[in-house]
């Protein structure tokens, strides 16, 4: 209950001078993110409910990085940004879906190495295509967290397919590779003008542990992000391991209370000193 009581008081504590900052852009993450209102609750509990996260028509589930290249979706975030002129932050979450389309346990590293450029070509191009629309819009990229193809598949039995396509992978080949394509693709950003990059792979093993192997919470390590000069950045938790059932709707995404500790990971890192450094 925690998560829908704090979206009800960021809803109704809101004073009527609310501004809409931040466009939620991307793929069915952002889609949860927005329909959970993750964003705004975390705001609230940081003392910033004036501020005000919107997406209803950017945040598309089933979307591709490539998607987003093209100019039918880009003319949705042109529309969403001339239409909601205060807006200050691209909250971008995208890719997930081109990895799981494209990857396989059985592919060779250079393959996976050309996957991985693409789905990065992919991502510069849309936040370059952000950037160009106004000189001051800042991006957030926001990346994911670990799945889970075993406890999970009940909730949707389509994601068997999914898996079955990539060749069964276990837990550590699968949450391996995809860390390995996130740092392919934040080390064509971190350091760029006005892009700012979260990592989140291993947050809710952190903080809410393993109930069902008796792991408790904080007792594995938390995500760490990229450092001065590029430094890579380290996975949390334990990438052998599925993602937290407890907080999982089904095989790739979070629940209520999962979206809402990732926007709080983006606050804390992000926009909680953004909103005080620009009320």
């Amino acid at each position: 209950m925690l998560v829908p009581l704090l979206s009800l008081l960021a809803l109704f504590s809101a004073p009527q001078n609310t501004e809409d900052r931040v466009l939620v852009v991307g793929d069915s993450w952002s889609a949860y993110t927005v329909g959970y209102d993750s964003l705004n609750a975390s705001f609230a509990s940081f003392g910033h409910s004036e501020m005000r996260a919107i997406g209803s028509t950017t945040a598309i589930s089933g979307s591709t990085a490539a998607d987003w290249t093209t100019s039918s979706y880009q003319q949705r975030i042109v529309n969403a940004l001339n239409v909601n002129p205060d807006i200050e932050v691209i909250h971008l979450t995208i890719g997930g879906n081109d990895f799981f389309a494209g990857w396989s346990v059985s592919m060779g590293a250079s393959a996976e190495t050309a996957l991985f450029d693409e789905i990065a070509d992919d991502v510069e191009n849309v936040i370059d295509f952000i950037k160009a629309q106004d000189p001051d819009l800042q991006v957030l990229l926001s990346t994911y967290d670990y799945p889970n193809f075993d406890e999970m598949l009940a909730a949707n039995p389509f994601y068997g397919f999914l898996l079955a396509a990539m060749g069964f992978p276990t837990p550590l080949e699968l949450n391996t590779a995809a860390i390995r394509g996130q740092r392919q693709i934040g080390k064509r950003l971190v350091g760029a003008d006005r892009v700012h990059v979260i990592h989140h792979f291993g947050l809710l093993h952190f903080l809410r542990g393993y109930a069902n192997l008796g792991i408790a919470p904080r007792a594995l390590p938390k995500p760490r992000q990229w450092g001065k000069g590029g430094k890579t950045p380290i996975a949390g938790g334990d990438f052998s391991l599925n993602g937290t059932p407890e907080l999982m709707f089904d095989a790739i995404h979070l629940d209520s209370t999962g979206y809402f500790w990732v926007a709080q990971h983006c606050t804390a890192l992000f926009y909680d000193a953004w909103f005080k450094a620009h009320p």
